[in-house]
């Protein structure tokens, strides 16, 4: 987790999870590199903004692909006072989707 929080503070934007995982490699050989999904919650609870990139799978998703917490939901009333789903969002890393069939194939990830 130190060497996550000194690599945020350095560098503010990764444009992949690979220039993650290199600079870890870079700065210490003997650390086990976490899996991306930790890496990806790591980060995230050390405040960067995820970014992706989806793309469309044939099966539906209950839980969020990255944090494994179920979807959450934003409704909204339209005209005619239906209520309609507007998007799925993860309450923990704040990924979205406006469908449930849509996993994230490629993360940017920026610090402020």
């Amino acid at each position: 987790m130190q060497i996550l929080k000194e690599i945020a503070k350095e560098k503010k934007i990764f444009n992949s999870l690979k220039e993650i995982r290199d600079e870890i490699k870079k700065r210490a050989p003997e650390y086990k590199i976490p899996n991306v999904k930790r890496i990806i919650r790591l980060m995230i609870k050390l405040g960067a903004k995820l970014k992706t990139k989806t793309k469309k799978i044939k099966e539906e998703l209950k839980f969020c692909p990255i944090c494994e917490v179920p979807f959450k939901s934003l409704k909204e009333k339209n005209l005619f006072g239906k209520e309609i789903i507007m998007f799925y969002f993860c309450p923990i890393c704040k990924f979205k989707t406006k469908d449930k069939k849509e996993v994230p194939i490629r993360y940017k990830i920026v610090f402020d």
